[in-house]
């Protein structure tokens, strides 16, 4: 079977994608209408913790990776052995932490889980995009069918061993599928790099990836160290439903908008400093309608048992406003941006990672209840990191052209 076109490969790649995401989607929602308290909790630090710890494992090779493609064996023999170990440090880490209570089953999914990520680079490093989410997100579909049955016969669910036997599946997939000989790719930079030149680059992406990942998870972390269960499992009740719509269209743009920014460069800057109050209030709309919609659907989601609590409706919505929009700055800087305004955008979202803890123990210490604390230490975080790369993102356009007829 001949290599597929980048053309020919957009509509199984999407289909890939969306299987990925929506199995994510029934995994939450399962464990959020069906486990106990304690379980949901589990899940939530779980899944939390792993996912902040990948970019630590990786250590930024994988986008190191997929920028010298020529390289990219050597590159990703390196990082194998590199996420073996890093990735045991890390999970005696978390095991002494509470957050995962067998160092080895941690060992081997985050093992797994950094893998998975560093093959999806290696396989778009040769512009082998099916490939690559098959790699990276087809695990979750395997694992939802998985969690769903267990859920079906009453059976106990290990969720570290089921996601670690679902990425060795879509692995086995991911390298079955066209076994026709990847086509070797070249960089003009590959040349000119060392192997320590490819770490202190790594190192920048190391920083942007465990930060962003921080601002997903990090109110759940937060929850689980300070022994919140019931918080936990109330708080991850509600951001599973109420940010749903918000992670389905942030992956979405995502998945456009940086080949849509490469490839319509100048028509592109121009049309973000023209129309970014419009995508304002297109997000807050899309956040507030999202949100109305979900405070309908939580009571016959989740039982009569289950509370809806406005005092995390309220900041969960203008987080998910703020995730919207972070949106295009996260695309934009990787487009536009010089060094020098990606580090002070790598330094603006540390501070918002430093916001979100000091307001949570803050408000905390202060009798605010722990979800609604943690809820509302999230707002400050993302408010700070999307204004952050908004301001990066002007200061990087500033010079296009006010005026132009050029369309996208």
């Amino acid at each position: 079977m001949p290599a597929l076109s980048l053309r020919a490969q957009i509509i199984p790649t999407i289909a890939v994608y969306i299987l990925g995401l929506g199995g994510m989607a029934v995994i939450e929602i399962c464990v959020a209408m069906y486990a106990p308290r304690e379980e949901i909790a589990a899940w939530a630090a779980i899944k939390a913790s792993l996912f902040v710890a990948i970019p630590i494992c990786l250590l930024g090779l994988d986008q190191v990776l997929v920028r010298n493609p020529s390289r990219s064996k050597s590159i990703a023999t390196i990082s194998l052995l590199l996420i073996v170990a890093i990735s045991g440090l890390v999970s005696i880490a978390l095991n002494a932490s509470g957050l995962v209570n067998e160092i080895w089953k941690g060992w081997a999914c985050l093992t797994l889980l950094a893998s998975s990520v560093l093959f999806a680079a290696y396989y778009r490093a040769h512009s082998s995009m099916i490939k690559a989410q098959i790699a990276t997100n087809l695990w979750r579909f395997f694992a939802a069918i998985a969690i769903v049955a267990l859920f079906f016969l009453g059976l106990e669910r290990d969720y570290l061993l089921i996601i670690s036997l679902s990425i060795l599946i879509a692995l086995a997939l991911a390298a079955r599928f066209n076994k026709n000989p990847i086509p070797s790719r070249h960089s003009l930079a590959d040349s000119e790099q060392s192997t320590s030149e490819y770490f202190r680059v790594g190192s920048r992406f190391l920083a942007g990836g465990f930060l962003l990942n921080a601002a997903l998870h990090l109110d759940q972390i937060l929850l689980n160290l300070d022994g919140e269960v019931l918080a936990s499992a109330n708080y991850f009740q509600h951001t599973t439903l109420f940010l749903l719509p918000v992670v389905f269209a942030s992956g979405f743009i995502g998945f456009y908008l940086g080949p849509l920014l490469r490839n319509n460069f100048t028509q592109a800057q121009l049309r973000i400093k023209e129309m970014w109050p419009w995508l304002v209030s297109a997000a807050f709309g899309y956040a507030i309608l999202s949100t109305v919609v979900m405070s309908f659907l939580f009571q016959p989601v989740y039982g009569d048992s289950a509370q809806l609590s406005f005092h995390l409706v309220l900041p969960l919505a203008f987080v998910g406003t703020l995730r919207l929009l972070y949106s295009v700055p996260s695309a934009g800087l990787n487009v536009y941006a010089p060094t020098r305004l990606l580090d002070l955008n790598l330094i603006l979202s540390a501070i918002g990672f430093l916001v979100q803890i000091f307001l949570y123990f803050g408000l905390t210490r202060s009798q605010v209840p722990a979800a609604e604390a943690v809820a509302i230490s999230s707002a400050g975080h993302w408010l700070t990191k999307t204004g952050g790369g908004w301001f990066c993102l002007y200061c990087a356009i500033r010079k296009a052209p006010s005026q132009s007829n050029q369309n996208i």
